[in-house]
């Protein structure tokens, strides 16, 4: 069987040449080479034939299987459905696996593994986490449905929170602590540090709960 990216053309990109816009958004490949791939019949369109000159049309679905921006095999498991209605669905996310694959080289994403548990859907990501992050994950199913959470999310709304369990190293002194300060990327760690408090940093607020003292380690519950 074989396995391809799909990308959707949108109403910005047609009336392109299918091998120009291509090499836009590959960059590492030129036009040359997106034209050979074409006329190879490794990129192909959900319409009709594809040739390097096709203008593309708004809608269209390029079907891509070339190697290093398609997939080399098959996809893994959706992840655990946790919930789901006629507008959301909630998976939980393992450590390891992006929520959407960005940049030139393939990589599968959880979008695209619901987005094939729920052919006709409009899915799209309401929120985000990274990728060595594991939790719940929650997916819309239609553009109203997803407006209105990013909108929950992005004023804090009283009815939507995040919680997150998180294993550190160590045992804080205190039992409790509410952390109200501006973090942003720390680019002077000596460990790599994706986050942290710097002045000019985005508002923020956690309050941190010891739950156990293991070891050498402590379970922290986390309320942002």
């Amino acid at each position: 069987m074989e396995y391809c990216r799909k990308l959707e053309v949108t109403a910005e990109t047609a009336g392109r040449r299918a091998d120009a816009w291509l090499s836009q958004r590959f960059r590492r490949w030129s036009r040359s080479q997106m034209a050979r791939e074409i006329t190879a019949g490794r990129i192909q369109s959900d319409r009709r034939i594809l040739k390097p000159s096709t203008l593309l049309q708004a809608g269209e679905v390029l079907r891509i299987s070339t190697p290093g921006i398609g997939p080399m095999g098959p996809p893994p498991p959706c992840p655990p459905i946790l919930y789901e209605d006629d507008r959301l669905v909630v998976v939980n996310k393992p450590p390891g696996l992006l929520v959407h694959p960005a940049g030139d080289r393939w990589e599968w994403g959880i979008i695209g593994l619901v987005r094939d548990q729920c052919p006709g859907k409009r899915i799209e990501l309401a929120h985000r986490l990274d990728r060595d992050t594991s939790g719940v994950l929650v997916l819309t199913k239609d553009g109203e449905a997803n407006g209105f959470l990013k909108d929950q999310l992005r004023h804090r709304k009283a009815d939507l929170k995040k919680e997150y369990l998180a294993i550190v190293h160590g045992h804080p002194t205190w039992a409790e602590i509410t952390v109200e300060a501006p973090i942003s990327e720390r680019k002077d760690s000596a460990v790599r540090v994706r986050r942290g408090v710097v002045p000019d940093g985005l508002y923020a607020k956690t309050h941190f709960t010891i739950r156990r003292k293991l070891d050498q380690h402590s379970l922290v519950h986390c309320l942002l």
